[in-house]
């Protein structure tokens, strides 16, 4: 009876160094594909808010001159003043 004990964990040992590589990769495949639905998510994301952008620009007047002014476009009918800091002003309160 000792002598199958010490078969049956040689086969278990054996057993365990031939999958435990098996095992490494399985693991590490899970995470690369993790990390792949995460990268799909935020494709995802951001094609959602591309569409809804885009859905604005052809519906909504003001979101269009919102962008337009944040760019530093005006109408025609404008006159834009731009005033950027020098880092030298001081602010008084």
């Amino acid at each position: 009876m000792g002598f199958t004990v010490v078969i049956v964990l040689l086969l278990l040992a054996g057993g365990l160094v031939k999958f435990a590589p098996r095992f490494r990769q399985y693991l590490q495949l899970k995470e690369q594909d993790a990390a792949r639905e995460m990268k799909i998510r935020d494709i995802e994301r951001r094609t959602a808010e591309t569409i809804e952008m885009e859905r604005r620009f052809n519906t909504d007047v003001e979101s269009v001159e919102a962008v337009a002014r944040e760019n530093h476009r005006y109408s025609p009918r404008e006159t834009v003043y731009i005033f950027e800091d020098d880092g030298k002003s001081k602010a008084t309160r």
